[in-house]
């Protein structure tokens, strides 16, 4: 990697890591609410809890987007895109 890294590029991946875990814990916390939901908020509470879900994966995705950035400025020749891969692990076990 170059010993130089464009600091707008390394700021960027910083804020975009911070809303991403800003977003995992909005995820945790519409999950409790929708654990500890009545049974007739429960419809409500699932909904917030997939647009938690839905915001997470943007979220993870601009950062996978900004690490790929950093990858491909770095001269160590790896692939970028083989850098940061976006994961949607929940998504995934939900969707089963």
């Amino acid at each position: 990697m170059t010993e130089l890294i464009d600091n707008g590029l390394v700021g960027d991946a910083v804020d975009a890591y911070l809303d991403w875990r800003d977003e995992c814990d909005a995820v945790w916390e519409a999950s409790d609410r929708w654990a500890h939901a009545a049974a007739t908020d429960a419809p409500t509470a699932v909904s917030a809890y997939l647009a938690a879900l839905d915001r997470e994966e943007h979220a993870a995705n601009v950062y996978a987007g900004a690490i790929t950035r950093i990858a491909a400025a770095s001269d160590d020749g790896r692939d970028a895109a083989s850098a940061a891969q976006p994961v949607t692990f929940w998504r995934a076990r939900w969707e089963r």
